[in-house]
């Protein structure tokens, strides 16, 4: 049969096959008869961001995905399996290798800031065989910044045996587990510089006369945007509350300043430090200021803006001569009640606490001790505290309802805050704490009184509070005056325990870490501070114009002048130290005992080699420019304690206005020797 040639299929050429793939350890089992899906190579360890994000990785050391991203492919040491797996107290690497790898980090970054001499004077040292850590504290004389190397491994958990770490599981609330921070290396040399005052482009700046400040009215602020590292001006989208915008301060003083200047220092009063020192209720304190209650006085107001101007100056340095003119108004309203026997009451008992305050920051010598007798003695008449137990209390059931709460209040409040002052002094101010109930307990008393102790009340609820407060580390302002002073009381408690010239240990029983000893406890609180003052510097503005923080600033500047004569120690130290002094050059604006605090430092500091004279000179140069807003001249509290050490010793040495002659004095020798030279 003949072949039908238009039905044929036609055949296409055939095409070339690749060659055959040997066989190896890898692909021998890829695939089968059954065409399955080739399986993918495999890689013993995927890269950090592959096994967060759960993603196939290839192992390579540069993945094409971390590439394609702009990422750094980095891979775990250990990976997250093994470290759960790791025994209680077990030790991965020899401690000592540790620190000597960590020591040989810190060297390196300190080299790649030094000049070049230097860094080629410590690669001299490195070769002939000198101990990194001390190669570091040499250069550290160059360099004063923290390497991020060093600022990392501070943020990590301690170890499980130690008594850090214990102390974080027994109290989460006062050792918390802080995030991770990690700023740049500009943003911390910046953290070391002084924080500048924003000013009026239209303004010449702080050299003008108080004159042009009067009366006192409000300016306004420029924008600061484009100002890097200075105190934003002050523009809230709200007001704090309505009734600020109907008050009528020339009905409760004779200084001549403006509602609108009112308005702005009294809302960043309420918002900034009356949470942590609220005297008298809010609610009635601006019914006060409107006339409709009785919580009100000229002398209370006169108090309340004096201190309030200072935190104020922050944004407009010319605040401070309003400020003190209250002052004035407020010494002279209470010189001519004490004169005519005026009848105590809480609002004069509030005027003087402000007055007290007030008279410290502003350094008035010996002013303070008259005012804090004085409060003493109301507190005592009125029975706030202070009353013995044997006393018999009279009733206030004549009173309202308002006035044994704003009593109640006022009461509980100044204990706390007489109680910290306390530790300034060195000196006990209050013998017996106050009778009536703690604020708050009432909303509590009718559901919980049958259920719970008093005493186990009050402390659930206060941890559940600073719980709600202090979640992930993200510590708001109000709280920050709780948290701080409870390890400065720490501090102080352990402070006399600690071991001096090879005493033997003191062992804890109540804790069960082998390291459970005074020292122990004393630098986990000295830690604690560190990342609360870093934390609170580098993400509160409002540690530029609040004075209740630098009790902190004072303790861990201790500390680290403490730590600068041990040798081997933490380089950090010079860090935390130079920190501390930046934020009180920064509240100097305001406050005029931070210079006092300061030169005090300095002066510490120069006795035990941890700065040299140019530095010191700087320093103190630069607290003159920010300082010529302020007209009356600069003094410090007397009886005041600095030098927290030499307190245990010698009281009177350890007080600011000696350490400042003595800094004074060293500047002086300095000065005339150079001349001779």
């Amino acid at each position: 049969m003949p072949v039908d040639n238009h039905r044929q299929r036609p055949l296409l050429p055939r095409t070339a096959q690749p060659p055959p793939l040997e066989p190896n350890a890898t692909n021998r089992d890829d695939g089968n008869s059954n065409g399955r899906k080739r399986r993918r190579s495999y890689a013993p360890k995927a890269c950090d961001f592959c096994r967060d994000k759960k993603t196939a990785c290839d192992g390579h050391l540069e993945r094409s995905q971390c590439l394609r991203r702009g990422l750094k492919c980095e891979y775990r040491v250990v990976t997250d399996t093994i470290l759960k797996a790791i025994p209680v107290g077990f030790q991965l690497v020899d401690k000592q290798q540790s620190l000597s790898n960590a020591d040989a980090a810190d060297l390196l970054e300190i080299l790649k800031r030094v000049p070049e001499d230097e860094a080629l004077e410590g690669l001299r040292l490195l070769r002939t065989g000198n101990d990194p850590a001390l190669i570091s504290s040499a250069l550290r004389g160059y360099d004063a910044g923290l390497s991020l190397a060093a600022l990392n491994r501070a943020s990590l958990p301690p170890i499980q045996s130690s008594l850090e770490f214990e102390l974080m599981m027994r109290h989460p609330v006062a050792y918390p587990t802080w995030q991770p921070f990690q700023p740049s290396k500009l943003d911390l040399d910046f953290l070391l510089l002084p924080r500048e005052v924003v000013w009026n482009e239209s303004q010449s700046g702080p050299t003008e006369t108080a004159d042009s400040f009067s009366p006192y009215a409000h300016r306004p602020r420029g924008d600061s945007s484009n100002s890097t590292g200075r105190v934003g001006p002050r523009n809230p989208s709200t007001v704090y509350d309505n009734r600020l915008l109907s008050v009528d301060i020339s009905q409760w003083t004779d200084v001549p300043i403006t509602n609108e200047l009112s308005l702005a220092v009294l809302q960043l009063y309420l918002e900034t430090d009356h949470p942590m020192m609220p005297l008298i209720d809010v609610d009635l304190l601006l019914d006060g200021l409107l006339g409709k209650n009785e919580f009100c006085s000229r002398i209370l107001v006169s108090g309340l803006f004096a201190w309030a101007c200072q935190g104020y100056a922050a944004f407009e340095p010319e605040a401070t001569v309003v400020g003190y003119s209250f002052y004035e108004e407020a010494k002279g309203l209470w010189r001519r009640s004490k004169e005519a026997r005026v009848e105590d009451n809480i609002c004069t008992v509030a005027a003087m606490h402000y007055l007290l305050m007030t008279s410290v920051s502003l350094g008035a010598g010996a002013q303070y001790v008259e005012f804090l007798d004085d409060l003493l003695d109301m507190s005592k008449r009125l029975e706030l505290f202070n009353v013995g137990p044997s006393h018999d209390s009279r009733l206030d059931l004549e009173n309202s309802a308002n006035y044994r709460k704003a009593k109640s209040q006022i009461a509980w409040v100044l204990f706390a805050c007489l109680t910290f002052f306390s530790t300034q002094l060195h000196q006990r101010l209050i013998e017996h704490p106050p009778r009536g109930p703690l604020p708050g307990d009432s909303i509590h008393a009718a559901r919980d009184a049958d259920t719970i102790p008093k005493e186990d009340k009050r402390r659930v609820y206060n941890e559940v509070l600073l719980t709600e407060h202090c979640r992930l580390s993200q510590i708001v302002h109000d709280v920050v005056k709780i948290i701080i002073y409870h390890h400065l009381a720490i501090i102080d408690l352990f402070r006399s325990l600690l071991q001096h010239n090879g005493t033997p240990w003191q062992r804890l029983s109540t804790f069960e870490s082998e390291d459970s000893t005074p020292d122990a406890v004393y630098a986990a609180s000295v830690k604690q501070l560190q990342r609360t003052v870093l934390f609170y510097r580098y993400n509160h503005p409002e540690s530029a114009y609040s004075f209740f923080w630098h009790s902190a600033l004072l303790y861990l500047a201790n500390a680290m002048l403490t730590e600068a004569k041990v040798p081997g120690h933490a380089p950090d130290w010079q860090f935390y130290l130079r920190l501390c002094i930046a934020c009180y050059q920064t509240l100097y604006t305001g406050f005029r005992l931070a210079k006092g605090i300061t030169l005090s430092l300095l002066s510490m500091a120069l006795e035990k080699d941890a700065m040299d004279i140019p530095q010191t000179r700087t320093i103190r140069r630069d607290l003159e420019l920010l300082g010529k807003h302020h007209l009356i001249p600069d003094q410090v509290p007397v009886y005041w304690v600095v030098d927290l050490d030499l307190a245990l010793t010698d009281p009177f040495a350890a007080h600011a206005e000696n350490l400042v002659q003595r800094f004074q004095k060293l500047h002086l020798r300095e000065t005339s020797e150079t001349n001779e030279s």
